[in-house]
């Protein structure tokens, strides 16, 4: 069956998307082209396929014309020019052909999970003349919600007139946790979760890892065997088999508390009614410093509204939301282990280190390459190891670079390693480029082991605070991070000192009370 599909934006991916989930298992949609009332992109390309104008569809007997949002002037021009049968995709509109027909076209072949998913929209907007109450006692509650956020998504002002809310979560000992984050592989946020379930482990709490995707390159942070692992659908691939498949885990686990570790975002706002609907206690972890959300405070106050708990990792955060939410919001700052039984060394290696998920609009892990070819034109005998992973297209740019400059025996891409501490332990120094970050367990776990940091500046950041063992420079000033490198190399006592500040400095991070600021959320 051929489509045409009409919008080539952030909702005829979704559709797009959603069309490539059907076809995972059957063949059953072929898109013939994306039409775009904007002549500008006619002749480029949209996820694979060809973008055309509105003329196309002149002539066309294409089976079905999707187009991603309704509009009055679409359904005027369709129902003049279009042959054959359409309806609006993204809200769900019909038009000419009903949704239920097209169902029992697929009955046969579609998955059972698509099936529910497209008969539960149809009948929730069938019921548009009842009220939210009126529904839920029809579909029932969850998927009454489900539907809902499937229909109105990012329409979240929309949708929170819609939406009638649960009443407040009681207060009680929470015992069965769930952590959700997108996936447990290559990042910072997923090293300090797989570190945190190991030391909650230990207090006896029952856990669970929820993620929405696997990644199939790099091993998962290892947990302990007895935290369960689930995999639900991601909120963006399908709002409404997200909620669906994660309230069946939430039911069948018995959760008494879900910490969500991705935020602020669209999802925060409906899994938030989720667990309230199932009286379970939402929180929300915020691993993002909040200059990334300047600009965006009215959505950013609808997503976490209803939140139980914010937890951030700074005071510079903590006070930024506080303003804006109505929550309590509380300053829980990564734990790091000092290691204490290893002696700094007095000698230089000319090592040094860059650490992260490789990726240039936040890391600007580029700006490292262009800070290590100032230090060996300067003659300085240096290597830079580049420790993660990222997609081929930054990995290729930083190899055209290297062989650009001709670095090829000064830089090294050493991959992903869950076990950082050998690179550490041979480091005169960590390279830190971001622009911005939250907490940074990457400087953090270096100068456990006593390695300086040069780095742009990043003030409001709580182990930069202390400003032992760091060397902070201005934001994209690549010559000053070459030259402090410089000075590094060319000065071994200087760098030894910068080694027992930076061990000293992040001291008091080993021994805060994060675990007891947990369990007192889990207590209330």
């Amino acid at each position: 069956m051929n489509i045409i599909i009409w919008g080539a934006g952030q909702y005829g991916e979704r559709v797009i998307n959603y069309i490539n989930r059907i076809n995972e298992s059957h063949k059953l949609f072929e898109i013939e082209c994306v039409i775009d009332s904007s002549p500008i992109k006619t002749g480029d390309f949209f996820h694979g396929s060809i973008i055309r104008d509105v003329t196309y569809i002149e002539d066309s007997e294409t089976d079905i014309v999707i187009a991603v949002k309704y509009d009055n002037e679409i359904k005027e021009f369709l129902n003049s020019t279009y042959k054959g049968k359409y309806y609006t995709f993204y809200e769900f509109v019909i038009i000419k052909q009903p949704l239920l027909d097209m169902v029992k076209t697929i009955d046969s072949i579609a998955g059972v999970g698509l099936k529910n998913e497209i008969k539960d929209v149809y009948n929730f907007l069938s019921l548009k003349n009842k009220n939210y109450k009126e529904k839920r006692e029809i579909l029932g509650p969850v998927r009454t919600l489900s539907c809902a956020s499937q229909v109105y998504y990012e329409d979240l002002f929309k949708a929170d007139n819609e939406i009638e809310l649960d009443k407040a979560i009681e207060s009680r000992c929470r015992n069965k946790i769930a952590f959700y984050y997108t996936k447990i592989s290559n990042g910072g946020v997923q090293r300090v979760l797989s570190q945190l379930l190991k030391k909650l482990i230990d207090f006896s709490y029952e856990l669970v890892m929820i993620c929405s995707q696997k990644d199939k390159e790099i091993d998962e942070y290892e947990l302990p065997k007895s935290v369960k692992k689930y995999y639900i659908t991601d909120f963006e691939e399908s709002p409404y088999e997200s909620m669906m498949s994660l309230a069946k885990i939430l039911i069948d686990e018995k959760i008494d508390l879900f910490c969500d570790n991705r935020g602020p975002e669209t999802k925060n706002y409906y899994y938030c009614q989720l667990a309230h609907l199932l009286n379970i206690k939402y929180c929300v972890e915020l691993h993002n410093n909040n200059r990334l959300f300047k600009g965006n405070e009215k959505v950013n106050q609808l997503r976490l509204r209803y939140v139980d708990n914010v937890i951030t990792l700074s005071d510079d955060d903590k006070n930024y939301w506080s303003n804006l939410l109505s929550c309590e919001c509380l300053f829980i700052p990564n734990q790091v282990e000092v290691h204490n039984d290893y002696k700094v060394r007095e000698s230089n290696t000319g090592i040094i280190i860059w650490v992260g998920r490789i990726e240039n609009s936040i890391k600007k892990v580029v700006d490292s390459i262009e800070v290590i070819r100032l230090v060996v034109t300067s003659g300085i005998d240096i290597r830079l190891k580049i420790i993660g992973t990222g997609d081929e297209g930054i990995l290729g740019e930083i190899q055209n670079k290297i062989l650009q400059y001709g670095l090829e025996n000064y830089v090294e891409l050493c991959g992903f390693h869950e076990d950082v501490s050998q690179y550490y332990k041979e480091a005169d120094a960590i390279l830190v480029t971001s622009k911005v970050e939250s907490f940074s367990m990457v400087m953090a776990e270096g100068m456990s082991y006593g390695v300086p940091v040069v780095m742009y500046e990043l003030p409001y950041l709580e182990i930069v605070k202390e400003n032992k063992g760091i060397i902070s420079v201005k934001q994209g000033n690549v010559e000053a991070l070459a030259q402090s490198i410089i000075d590094i190399e060319k000065n071994p006592l200087y760098r030894y000192q910068l080694s027992l500040n930076a061990k000293e400095g992040i001291e008091k991070f080993s021994n805060n009370d994060s675990l007891n600021k947990w369990i007192e959320i889990f207590s209330s």
